[in-house]
């Protein structure tokens, strides 16, 4: 049986547990990297595995750049980097989440993964599948959060529930 969805939290870890000088250095080969990788590395897809978006009768949603006549086929909205970029409530579990600084590369690994499976032996997670990481918040922190928005702290979680 195919997966469809799969999603993971984190917990422990944060600015407590510090970097390594290894993370450090690919944050500072990726800040000065130049728009053309800034491209690749916005790109979920970027180590391929890509799910083109699909109508209910299967036919793909594409783009049609407008003068030169290119299709390309739409990206599907769950698997959008933007998903994992807010806090939001998780209301199938009850837990709060948010960005986990590892969801971008390890979302691209999966998916390769994912691809590389189906390719290779035929048995990949799942032909529609979908893969996102957040980190758990711990529940006495968003209430504080929460708390301090009611009270007109104007701070908060930044983004929506959903």
């Amino acid at each position: 049986e195919e997966l469809r969805k799969a999603i993971c939290y984190q917990s422990g870890g944060g600015a407590a547990a510090g970097a390594s000088g290894g993370t450090l250095a690919t944050r500072s080969a990726m800040a000065t990297a130049g728009d053309d990788v800034r491209k690749k590395m916005a790109d979920p897809f970027s180590m391929g595995g890509f799910v083109p978006d699909r109508d209910r009768w299967g036919v793909k949603y594409c783009n049609i750049e407008f003068g030169t006549g290119k299709v390309t086929p739409k990206m599907r909205g769950e698997d959008l980097d933007a998903n994992m970029s807010k806090i939001s409530e998780d209301k199938r579990l009850g837990i709060w989440r948010g960005p986990f600084v590892y969801s971008y590369f390890d979302t691209r690994i999966v998916r390769r993964s994912n691809m590389l499976l189906a390719d290779l032996g035929d048995r990949p997670y799942g032909r529609n599948f979908n893969f996102m990481e957040y980190a758990m918040l711990p529940t006495e922190a968003v209430m504080q959060m929460q708390a301090s928005r009611g009270a007109g702290g104007g701070g908060g979680a930044g983004g929506g529930a959903g």
